[in-house]
């Protein structure tokens, strides 16, 4: 995924930029960045990895990936991020249920552990179970230069209901924090 991600971005990469990964999202941009640094790209004037722990940290519950259907939908029920409709139309599920699974495997995948290049501003909903805003702290020693911590009030999906979320993205983008 991330040669992909790379391919794809590299000749936009040509102005400063920021980048967002938004719980796996924040793994596979984290991983990005070094792949980029390697090649000798620009790194993101900020990185603010949302939602998802610091790289080295373990999955709240290994093997989730594998558990059998019913207790693998309760454990994606209990993100929130999943309409209900798709957990009550077995069709529907049964397509879904394999994507969930690949992502959700993904996050076992390790990935460098070395600090980067560039601030890192961490961003976390103080009611996630996933990633707690402690357990967002770690992100510190993976900032290579300035690291700070916002919290926003919500669960794992807290993007989608804190209303102070994207005025304080913008005012962060806009004070290059």
């Amino acid at each position: 995924m991330v040669d992909e991600l790379t391919v794809a971005l590299v000749p936009h990469l040509t102005r400063p930029y920021y980048l967002l990964g938004y719980s796996l999202g924040a793994k596979i941009g984290f991983a990005l960045c070094h792949r980029l640094a390697e090649l000798g790209v620009p790194l993101p004037e900020l990185f603010i990895p949302t939602a998802h722990g610091a790289p080295d940290s373990k999955p709240s519950k290994p093997g989730v990936a594998q558990l059998p259907d019913d207790e693998f939908i309760e454990h994606i029920r209990r993100y929130g991020g999943v309409p209900e409709l798709v957990f009550q139309d077995p069709e529907l599920c049964q397509m879904i249920l394999p994507i969930l699974r690949a992502d959700i495997g993904l996050v076992a995948h390790p990935v460098p552990d070395l600090p980067l290049a560039c601030p890192i501003l961490a961003y976390a909903g103080n009611q996630d179970l996933a990633a707690q805003p402690t357990s967002m702290q770690e992100w510190r020693r993976f900032a290579g230069m300035a690291f700070s911590l916002r919290t926003f009030q919500g669960g794992h999906f807290f993007a989608r209901t804190a209303a102070d979320f994207l005025p304080t993205l913008d005012r962060d983008l806009a004070q290059k924090v």
